[in-house]
């Protein structure tokens, strides 16, 4: 679920004990096995974005050093759970490149099932999966830890205000350039700017939720659109580790489904992306500032 503010006042405190519930929830949902595997890393992951996004919002309320070990930690969750969700994701991804081929060529696109499966399996047998959820739940405490120290009252809208401003431009820029190099990890660094905006419009929602909702829904769709361009670039750069060996003209068939589904995403972001960096920083800001406004005078009536 994503995080939202819960009313004008005492934003710093809000975030940190909305930070604190949520590393309960997503340690309990790690040790559960009411949930699979998948569903549980996939979960966790998205939580510990959401997370690293609150961080950000507390701005400057909270010391350099405190920011870094407490970011650091939370990224160390992510990348430990990263060869799971990649191993999961890529195999996902090749049912959208076979679309190009199966019709064409079925047994290519059997064997590179087949192949992508067995990737998936030997990389959840080697990845010594309990101990990388114990290590994860044993992180998140750590941080929940953490935050429940930090002084947060001195977090001001002006605070919160000043670091999302920062992380939409950031945003913007991030894919502009990325249109302008057409470059994979250009892509992939516009993908993860758009998430952290994102998590912070979903934090703002509240505000104005038939606008701010409908915000948050186009930013999903972008970061959604370039999630899966980065998968693709991590299934052309696996094609030569895969447990199966293609010919010369196997090879470029499947490149050249990977690049078609490639360009086929990049042409559906442009337009998204659009409308959701339309505005400079300084106008973004200061609409979203009239929001927070409207909202405070709102609780008080």
């Amino acid at each position: 679920m994503p995080i939202e503010l819960g009313s004008p006042r005492a934003l710093g405190n809000q975030l940190r004990e909305k930070a604190i519930r949520k590393i309960s929830c997503v340690v309990a949902l790690l040790l559960s096995d009411e949930e699979t595997i998948d569903k549980r890393i996939h979960e966790t992951r998205k939580a510990v974005k959401r997370l690293r996004a609150v961080l950000r919002a507390l701005g400057t309320t909270i010391s350099g050093s405190d920011f870094a070990v407490i970011d650091a930690s939370l990224a160390d969750v992510g990348r430990q759970l990263a060869p799971l969700r990649a191993a999961r994701a890529i195999s996902d991804t090749l049912v959208m490149v076979n679309r190009g081929f199966a019709h064409d060529q079925p047994e290519l696109a059997e064997r590179m099932s087949q192949a992508l499966l067995q990737h998936s399996a030997n990389v959840k047998q080697q990845s010594c999966l309990p101990d990388r959820l114990q290590g994860a739940c044993d992180a998140l405490l750590a941080t929940s830890d953490r935050i429940s120290l930090l002084k947060t009252e001195s977090c001001s809208w002006s605070v919160v205000s000043f670091a999302l401003t920062n992380t939409y431009r950031q945003a913007r820029r991030r894919f502009r350039k990325a249109l302008r190099t057409d470059d994979a990890e250009d892509f992939h660094a516009s993908r993860r700017a758009t998430k952290h905006h994102l998590h912070h419009l979903e934090l703002l929602r509240p505000m104005w939720p038939e606008i701010l909702g409908a915000e948050a829904e186009k930013a999903h769709d972008l970061a959604d659109i370039l999630g899966e361009d980065h998968d693709l670039a991590d299934l052309k750069a696996l094609i030569p580790e895969l447990p199966m060996e293609l010919e010369s003209d196997e090879h470029q068939v499947v490149h050249r489904a990977i690049e078609i589904a490639v360009r086929k995403r990049r042409d559906r972001a442009e337009p998204i992306a659009a409308r959701l960096f339309a505005e400079s920083a300084r106008a973004w800001e200061a609409r979203h500032t009239a929001y927070f406004t409207a909202w405070r005078a709102e609780s008080k009536e």
